[in-house]
C-alpha cells in the first residue's frame, strides 16, 4: 500500500494528473487483490472464519473497482459525478478534455475553503 501513498503524494504535489493517479492506484489495487493471500484466509481465529474473510475481501474488491472500466481506468461518468459537474459542464469537457483539470482544481479549492478545513489547520 506504500505505492498508493507515493501516487497520492505525486498528485498532491501536482507531479501527475489526478486522473493518471487514479488509474495508477487502480493498477496497484488490482495487483494487491490478485496476489494470493492463502495464509491470511486460511488462518483461524476466535472471531473470524476464513469464509468471512473471503467474503469481506470480495466486497472490498467489488467496491474498489466499482468506478473503473475493464482496462482499470477511471470511468468518465464516475469522474463527472465526483466532480459534481452539471450537464453543460459535462458537454464542455467532452469537447475539451483538458477542461477537466479546471474542474478538479475548483473542487480542491472548495475542499480547502470548507469550514471543516479552516477549523482544523494542520502543521
Amino acid at each position: 500500500m506504500k505505492q498508493c501513498e507515493v501516487v497520492l503524494n505525486q498528485v498532491s504535489q501536482e507531479e501527475i494528473d489526478p486522473m493518471v493517479g487514479m488509474n495508477r492506484i487502480y493498477g496497484i489495487m488490482h495487483d494487491f487483490f490478485s496476489t494470493s493471500k492463502a495464509d491470511y484466509f486460511n488462518a483461524t481465529s476466535a472471531y473470524t472464519s476464513p469464509l468471512a474473510k473471503i467474503k469481506v475481501c470480495a466486497y472490498q474488491r467489488e467496491g474498489t473497482f466499482q468506478s473503473v472500466n475493464k482496462d482499470l481506468t477511471l470511468r468518465q461518468d464516475y469522474l463527472h459525478l465526483m466532480l459534481r459537474l452539471s450537464q453543460d459542464e459535462i458537454e464542455k469537457v467532452k469537447d475539451k478534455p483538458e477542461l477537466i483539470l479546471e474542474c478538479v482544481k475548483r473542487m480542491q479549492q472548495e475542499i480547502l475553503n470548507s469550514p471543516a478545513t479552516r477549523i482544523r489547520k494542520f502543521g
